[in-house]
C-alpha cells in the first residue's frame, strides 16, 4: 500500500511542499500452523480408534472344549461302569455349553472321537469303554517294569496327541481335560511330565479322576504295604497332572459330586 506525505518548506514558510511516498508491508493472510492441521486428523484417529475397541470387546470369547481321555489301560474290568457313569454324568452337566468334544483312550476300547459339537456321539461312544489294566499282582515287583514304562509311554503319547488335536481345532478357546486313570507307578516310570507340557501349551485345565479310589481301597490278595507305596506313587502322577495345570484332583465320592451335582447316583463297587 503507498501513503503520501507533505514536508513543510524552510523558516516555517509554506511553500510548495515537496511530496514523497512511503510504501508501506501488505499484511499477508495467516497461514494455518501444524499444529492446527493435525488436531483434526488426531482426532479423527481417536474417534476411529474408540468405535473399534468396543467392536472388538463385543466379540464373544471361544466357549471351553472338553476332552475325554479315558486311560483304559490303567483301568480294571470292574472300574467300567464307574468310568463310564462319571464321563456321562460330565457330558450331561456340560453339554450345553456349545464347545468341542474330543474322546481318547489308550487300551481296547480303541475310541477316538471328535473334536465335535455332537453331543450325542460323544455319549455314545462313551458306552464303549472297556478297563484293560494289569492285575495287580502283575503291577509289583520289578519284574513289572518293562509293561509298566510300555504302558505308562503309550498312554502319555495319546494323551498329548489327543490334546494337540483339540487345541488345534479350538481356536485358542479354554480347554478342560478329563482324564480318567489310576494313575502311573513313578517310582518305576517316568512323571507324566509331557501331558502336563503339551497342556500348559494348549491352555487347557486337567481334571484327574481315579476310578479306583473312588470305588474301594486295597485290592484283594496285594500285599499292604506294598500296595500302599504303589497307591501313593500312582496318586502322585494324578495329583500332577491336576496341579500343575491348574487343574483338580477328584479322588472321592464326595468331590465327584461336587463336581457334578444331581440326582444320578453312581453305581456302587461290586462284590469282592
Amino acid at each position: 500500500m503507498a501513503k503520501e506525505y507533505c514536508r513543510p518548506g524552510r523558516g516555517g514558510a509554506i511553500g510548495k511542499e515537496p511530496r514523497f511516498t512511503v510504501l508501506s508491508k501488505a499484511k499477508l493472510p495467516a497461514r494455518p500452523s501444524n499444529l492446527a492441521v493435525m488436531r483434526p486428523v488426531a482426532l479423527a484417529c481417536l474417534l476411529a480408534l474408540a468405535i473399534a475397541v468396543p467392536a472388538r470387546a463385543q466379540e464373544p470369547a471361544p466357549p471351553r472344549s472338553y476332552l475325554l481321555f479315558i486311560d483304559d489301560l490303567h483301568l480294571e474290568f470292574r472300574q467300567t461302569p464307574r468310568t463310564r457313569a462319571v464321563m456321562q454324568r460330565a457330558i450331561k452337566a456340560l453339554a450345553r455349553d456349545g464347545g468341542l468334544w474330543s474322546v481318547a483312550t489308550t487300551g481296547t476300547s480303541s475310541l477316538t472321537v471328535g473334536p465335535t459339537r455332537d453331543v450325542t456321539v460323544v455319549n455314545s461312544s462313551v458306552s464303549r469303554i472297556l478297563g484293560n489294566r494289569l492285575k495287580a499282582s502283575e503291577r509289583l515287583g520289578p519284574q513289572a517294569a518293562p509293561e509298566l514304562r510300555r504302558r505308562a509311554a503309550l498312554a502319555y503319547a495319546t494323551a498329548v496327541e489327543a490334546i494337540d488335536r483339540l487345541a488345534t481345532a479350538s481356536n485358542g478357546g479354554p480347554i478342560t481335560v478329563f482324564y480318567v486313570s489310576d494313575g502311573y507307578d513313578t517310582r518305576t516310570v517316568p512323571r507324566p511330565k509331557e501331558v502336563i507340557e503339551a497342556a500348559t501349551r494348549a491352555r487347557a485345565i486337567i481334571v484327574a479322576i481315579r476310578p479306583g479310589r473312588i470305588e474301594w481301597g486295597s485290592p484283594a490278595g496285594a500285599p499292604s504295604n506294598e500296595w500302599t507305596a504303589y497307591d501313593a506313587a500312582a496318586g502322585e502322577a494324578m495329583s500332577a497332572l491336576a496341579t500343575e495345570t491348574g487343574g483338580t484332583a477328584v479322588l472321592t465320592r464326595e468331590e465327584m459330586d461336587a463336581m457334578f451335582p444331581g440326582p444320578r447316583r453312581l453305581p456302587a463297587p461290586p462284590a469282592q
